[in-house]
């Protein structure tokens, strides 16, 4: 389905520079130091972890750790299970041969499997997950996704493994529990409730930061707007420039984009292309995030409505209108055969 892109107000480049500008002015008068003295930065903020594969592991391997001595017998445990595991994964291996087989099979296989199923294989052993996450073999999750109906491609800047894992796993990105239903298509994450109001907060705690710093912080990153609408026909504002006091942002990226902020080393200039780079970054992944939210409502509907999801293609939406022809606002529309 095509979505009409009319609904997305363009980025204001030149309100973007002024922002820039008002930051650069700011450095100037040598206050630079005094952005980074806060107490918004705990060292046990660190970034989200990158193998979606990995993360049913690691939540096994924190879950037992009471005390020294079961932290002492679950090291001699996972050691033993180690070499369980690799033995297991030679004769795999061994067996398997995965290396020999065409990738006209794999291929032809994926266009069986679902996304999650090819996550789940990835777990299943370390061969299997060296197999599917080599970039050699991305083609095997990019068939999987295309077979999804009307799902958006996946961006330039993520894997597909990883954008598989954000879609469809139920694994929490930072602790590793099976119940993270939850999906933040802005932020790119997808957590449980606890570690979600551990690493997500709102920007009203950078109320000691200056003003000047905050807003171009604000407006370098991504933030969590669940609670608006994104029906097609919406005139949803999704400019960085849009960003409030009170929306919420990822504390490991906020982190890092302080770090950044505060670094001597890059000159006026570059860090000038840098900001203006980040805030159209930012607008673009913000659009891509609710063209999602779009694809999951039509799922949903189609879905509640009893109709079948081959047949999704078929239809387009169409806004709802008033008796003058005016478009009906806040209403999702309706389906309609194209």
């Amino acid at each position: 389905m095509d979505w009409a892109l009319n609904w997305a107000p363009p980025l204001d480049i030149e309100k973007v520079k002024g922002r820039v500008k008002r930051y650069l002015d700011y450095l100037n008068q040598g206050l630079r130091d005094e952005q980074v003295k806060h107490s918004l930065l705990p060292a046990r903020f660190g970034p989200v972890l990158g193998d979606p594969c990995e993360y049913g592991d690691q939540c096994l391997r924190e879950k037992n750790t009471d005390s020294e001595e079961s932290s002492v017998v679950n090291d001699s445990d996972s050691e033993e299970s180690s070499v369980v595991d690799d033995t297991i994964d030679a004769d795999l291996n061994r067996q398997l041969n995965l290396q020999s087989l065409p990738l006209d099979l794999y291929f032809e296989l994926a266009r069986h499997l679902r996304p999650i199923d090819l996550l789940t294989l990835a777990r299943t052993s370390k061969v299997l997950r060296a197999f599917l996450l080599a970039k050699r073999n991305q083609q095997v999750w990019r068939i999987t996704l295309y077979a999804v109906p009307l799902l958006p491609p996946c961006p330039e800047d993520m894997s597909e493994p990883l954008y598989s894992a954000l879609l469809f796993d139920n694994h929490c990105w930072v602790c590793g529990d099976d119940e993270a239903h939850s999906v933040d298509y802005f932020l790119r994450l997808r957590l449980c409730s606890w570690c979600f109001d551990e690493e997500v907060a709102p920007s009203r705690k950078l109320h000691d930061i200056p003003d000047a710093v905050r807003d171009v912080v604000t407006m370098s990153l991504p933030c969590h707007m669940q609670k608006r609408t994104f029906y097609p026909h919406d005139k949803t504002d999704v400019s960085p420039l849009s960003h409030t006091f009170e929306d919420y942002f990822s504390m490991p990226e906020l982190h890092l984009m302080l770090e950044r902020l505060s670094s001597p080393e890059m000159p006026p200039e570059q860090l000038e292309a840098y900001l203006v780079e980040r805030a159209t970054y930012v607008y673009q992944r913000h659009v891509g995030a609710v063209d999602l939210y779009r694809w999951e409502m039509l799922i949903r509907w189609f879905g509640t409505g009893g109709y079948q999801l081959d047949h999704a293609r078929d239809y387009t939406w169409s806004p709802i209108r008033n008796e003058d022809g005016s478009i009906c606002k806040n209403l999702p529309g309706q389906l309609t055969l194209k």
